[in-house]
């Protein structure tokens, strides 16, 4: 396994957090911070390099700190009408 510098606190947080939230977009907030503190953590133990580091640091911030929340909202309640959709088939029978 690899880190260790923060130990492993990543994996907690997914652990007690993901999933937990009572909310989707808190959910999906709690996952991309997991993903930042892994990759934070395995950068510092060694693991990976800067650009790892980096790379997921800016997906994160764009998606947080630079993209239109209404977008992303309405993102979230396409995905839940979709995955409806496709249970309510499933119950006659059909793939759709």
């Amino acid at each position: 396994m690899s880190g260790g510098s923060m130990n492993y606190i990543y994996s907690s947080v997914k652990e007690y957090c993901v999933g937990y939230m009572k909310d989707v977009e808190m959910d999906d907030l709690m996952k991309d911070i997991v993903e930042v503190l892994r990759v934070c953590e395995w950068y510092d133990s060694g693991d990976v390099g800067k650009g790892d580091y980096s790379k997921v640091l800016a997906k994160f911030k764009k998606k947080w700190f630079g993209s239109n929340r209404e977008e992303r909202l309405k993102g979230y309640i396409d995905k839940a009408i979709a995955d409806v959709k496709k249970q309510m088939y499933q119950l006659i029978g059909r793939a759709e």
